[in-house]
């Protein structure tokens, strides 16, 4: 909109002969403080309007806020917000959100109040933001990123039951348009299974929903974590053991290099979860042999 204010703007009134509307143009691009205030000072609208929607240098920005009236119709907590937010003073930035109505907000302004929650941790905000930006958003795949990031806001909150339900959706699309690169299927595929395993405390049927959703939309990558954390588990869960033992077996192939957290981590599946429930009998080698493990 700046570029388009100091190219077209000047045009435009500079054929309509309007020297007052001309002058204030190059007042901004020249940042002519003085005599920007002296334009605005009795137009609190046109004010709101320039803070929020042309760039001005920081100190403008900074004057133009500390000199609202009280009945101004600029919001001065939103002002301070993007001022704060344009200098990277997230802290400062949330602080002000917080004296903030997000849900009365245009959808219009809400990505960069999407970062600051972010970045804050503060998922519960970042779930009222991003249902907000959702509202407006027409494009299938910005749409489909801003459910990934509200499917992960609800599963920092242990939010089982929405998790599922937008994981759900989001790999079936993306089993069918290839949006999500390896890593990213591993993260939504694990947040939706982890999701199911929490229900199944609860409800042991959903144990079996977990298997079919693994099995649906299983990854073509063997990642050590998620063979090892997550796929092993919902088979144990299922009571198959063997499978559960694959499971961990083509991790440790695909990691090959194990640190010794690891290997604590595999002698409890391994002995305590799996074994005991294995038909065969394992027995020691004699002697150390190559890829033996």
């Amino acid at each position: 909109l700046a570029k388009s204010l100091f190219n077209e703007g000047k045009d435009f009134f500079i054929k309509i002969k309007n020297e007052l509307n001309l002058n204030f143009i190059l007042d901004l691009e020249n940042k002519d403080i003085d005599s920007i205030f002296k334009y605005l000072e009795n137009d609190t609208e046109l004010t709101g309007f320039i803070m929020s929607s042309v760039y001005l240098p920081i100190e403008i920005r900074k004057k133009l806020i500390e000199n609202l009236p009280n009945d101004s119709l600029v919001d001065r907590n939103l002002s301070r917000l993007f001022l704060y937010y344009d200098e990277e003073k997230i802290d400062e930035a949330f602080e002000v959100l917080k004296n903030i109505d997000l849900t009365v907000l245009s959808p219009f302004k809400c990505k960069p109040i999407l970062i600051i929650v972010q970045k804050k941790k503060a998922w519960d905000l970042a779930i009222v933001v991003l249902e907000k930006l959702l509202e407006i958003e027409l494009n299938v795949k910005e749409r489909f990123f801003l459910n990934f990031q509200l499917l992960n806001a609800n599963f920092h909150l242990m939010n089982s039951q929405e998790v599922i339900g937008i994981g759900e959706l989001l790999l079936l699309q993306d089993s069918l348009e290839d949006i999500l690169n390896e890593q990213e299927k591993k993260q939504l595929l694990g947040m939706t299974i982890i999701s199911y395993l929490e229900r199944g405390n609860l409800d042991p049927e959903v144990f079996k929903k977990a298997k079919i959703t693994l099995e649906k939309f299983n990854l073509r990558n063997s990642f050590f974590d998620f063979k090892v954390d997550i796929e092993s588990t919902v088979y144990i869960k299922n009571n198959e053991y063997t499978k559960a033992l694959d499971a961990i077996t083509d991790g440790i192939k695909a990691k090959k290099i194990l640190s010794s957290k690891e290997y604590a981590q595999l002698y409890f599946k391994l002995a305590i979860q799996i074994y005991n429930h294995l038909n065969e009998k394992l027995e020691s080698l004699s002697s150390i042999e190559c890829n033996s493990f």
